[in-house]
């Protein structure tokens, strides 16, 4: 026997879902003028495989949140027994490049980090310096890569060091010695001769080349994979996540309108009309939600705006996963 209202009701909890990413939608286009560019979000609630996407297909520069792929990379050759995360490397002044945290501390030669501490340093603190010697123990950029697409992630690229996507955008690529060593002398000689208007044409030279680029979605894909311990052992997936939830940087994004006391794994990610969040949100009634947050082609360069976008944009994804049904 046909029901109508049964079928009303049917009819009305299908449309429900609809409604809610709609206006989900029509939240991010509100937000995206604040950040002076392009916004993309990627969102799954990790429990029930619910998702959202915005813009999320696009390309955009990664900036620092390639620090990830790299990461799990190293892990896996840590489990396969071919990197030693206790293994002490020392650094001399040529480790201390553009872009460097540890060059505030350390001008001299002499001292040494472990794999580990490398692989910390690299996540909280996104010091470079760290993250340049991971992708180099992690057999470069091709081979991380490699293992996105094994891992069936076709939409992010890791190609170089950081001092290289530094260097690029302003036409400098000639930063090497050759022994293979960072030269500080090198890279400022050229960056003395840049004009001013080369120099004010970085961002748009950064956004524009596909290298060391990718998509929310695949983002959003990696850190799935992460949780669910798809790609690395679980030890390994729980101490990544360890790591991401005591990342220092980027207070201001993801973390920056959630309730006070919201834990949150994630890397953030930087660069002159770039900024970038990815990570896991624990939301209060216990299950988890993946996000991906982009600006790309920002005008305003960087700065509260920027960050504030992602703050809006999380906050309503927060919301749409902990109340919309």
């Amino acid at each position: 026997m046909f029901r109508p209202f049964a079928a009303l009701a049917l009819a009305g909890a299908l449309a429900a879902p609809a409604v809610a990413q709609d206006k989900l939608h029509r939240e991010m286009d509100r937000i995206e003028p604040l950040s002076g560019g392009i916004l993309g979000v990627a969102a799954v609630h990790l429990e029930s495989g619910r998702s959202f996407y915005h813009k999320a297909d696009d390309q955009y520069p990664l900036a620092s949140t390639y620090k990830v792929p790299i990461a799990v990379e190293a892990l896996l050759l840590s489990q396969q027994g071919k990197l030693d995360l206790d293994r002490m490397v020392p650094w001399d002044t040529t480790d201390l490049h553009i872009g460097s945290e540890a060059f505030l501390l350390f001008r001299k030669p002499g001292f040494a980090l472990s794999v580990r501490n490398m692989l910390e340093t690299m996540l909280i603190l996104s010091e470079n310096n760290s993250t340049d010697w991971m992708l180099k123990l992690a057999g470069g950029g091709e081979a991380v890569t490699r293992r996105l697409r094994a891992s069936g992630i076709n939409d992010v690229r890791v190609d170089r060091p950081t001092a290289e996507i530094i260097a690029h955008p302003y036409g400098i690529t000639d930063i090497w010695s050759a022994d293979g060593k960072f030269s500080r002398a090198k890279w400022e000689s050229q960056m003395d001769r840049l004009s001013k208007a080369r120099r004010d044409s970085a961002a748009y030279y950064y956004a524009r080349d596909p290298r060391d680029h990718g998509s929310p979605r695949g983002m959003v894909s990696l850190m799935t994979k992460i949780w669910k311990a798809e790609i690395l052992s679980k030890e390994n997936s729980a101490y990544l996540l360890d790591i991401m939830y005591r990342c220092e940087t980027g207070v201001g994004r993801i973390k920056g309108m959630l309730p006070p006391g919201t834990r949150v794994a994630h890397k953030t990610g930087t660069y002159p009309g770039t900024t970038n969040d990815v990570g896991i949100i624990d939301l209060p009634d216990g299950t988890h939600v993946a996000i991906a947050v982009y600006v790309k082609q920002s005008a305003k360069i960087g700065g509260a705006d920027l960050e504030g976008a992602i703050a809006q944009a999380s906050r309503a994804v927060y919301d749409y996963f902990l109340y919309a049904d």
